[in-house]
């Protein structure tokens, strides 16, 4: 019914987030976060098309004698600002997550939605955004002990084994002698030259459109372009160490080559 909707490719979120929220509401956030804009940070996303998207009953974000509503809590974790606009002569909720902090945040696929909405409980979902939030840097490995992980992730020792067991009859987590390792698709590892990744690929983006706009004959195209182009078209796919693969390419700059390369390449794997 939602499926106009703005779903992005992936999304980033506070881990503190995350962690302070009980686990289905913690997924709930996820799917918000999905949806909403990637420059603004911000949603008017309803109740009813967020629960409509997820598959249940709008009165799971409604408030009871015993619980609070799903927006106040929000609120609560200060993490992400909400205000009344008036939009068709109704009033809608706008969410805007606030700027996250480097090192403090995980990214997740729409993988994870595609893959798992539907077919595991939200409960669930939220539990394995939690423990990817506390897995050892750069990994799907989390090695902290129980004590340390309840802490971390607000949870009882109890449902965290009832949890972990749950997860490990699907396939989705085993353990192993450094800990427990995530076997879930749509969690986004973080490589530490992330951000020295991301400034190469605008350099070789900027130089690649920049000889495409003042050439039409390809064949004349450096060979350092060339590849690049080759990967990007793939996205990079079966390339293990981009970073050496980019600090490889990149070093055209300087020697300028001209070699005519008629070939396809095979993935290179460093």
């Amino acid at each position: 019914m939602y499926s106009t909707l703005p779903f992005k490719t992936y999304t980033a979120i506070d881990s503190g987030l995350i962690q302070t929220l009980r686990c289905s509401d913690a997924y709930r956030v996820f799917v918000l976060s999905l949806i909403a804009d990637r420059k603004e940070l911000t949603t008017d996303t309803t109740i009813k098309q967020l629960s409509s998207i997820i598959g249940e009953s709008e009165h799971n974000y409604q408030g009871g004698k015993r619980s609070i509503s799903f927006n106040d809590k929000l609120r609560a974790t200060k993490k992400i600002e909400l205000s009344s606009v008036r939009i068709a002569n109704k009033n809608r909720t706008v969410y805007k997550f606030l700027p996250l902090v480097i090192g403090n945040y995980i990214r997740v696929n729409r993988i994870l939605y595609d893959e798992y909405n539907g077919k595991l409980p939200i409960e669930l979902l939220g539990f394995i955004l939690k423990l990817f939030s506390v897995a050892n840097p750069h990994s799907y490995t989390i090695s902290k002990s129980m004590r340390e992980l309840s802490r971390l992730i607000h949870m009882s020792n109890k449902t965290i084994n009832e949890y972990l067991n749950r997860l490990v009859s699907e396939g989705l987590i085993e353990q192993k002698q450094d800990g427990w390792h995530l076997n879930v698709k749509g969690l986004i590892i973080d490589s530490p030259h992330a951000k020295k990744i991301s400034e190469m690929k605008t350099i070789m983006d900027n130089w690649l459109d920049s000889w495409e706009r003042k050439n039409k004959d390809n064949e004349k195209m450096p060979r350092c372009l060339k590849e690049y182009k080759y990967y990007r078209e793939k996205n990079f796919e079966n390339v293990n160490d981009e970073y050496s693969l980019l600090k490889n390419l990149i070093c055209g700059l300087t020697r300028t080559p001209t070699l005519i390369v008629d070939i396809s390449y095979p993935d290179i794997v460093l």
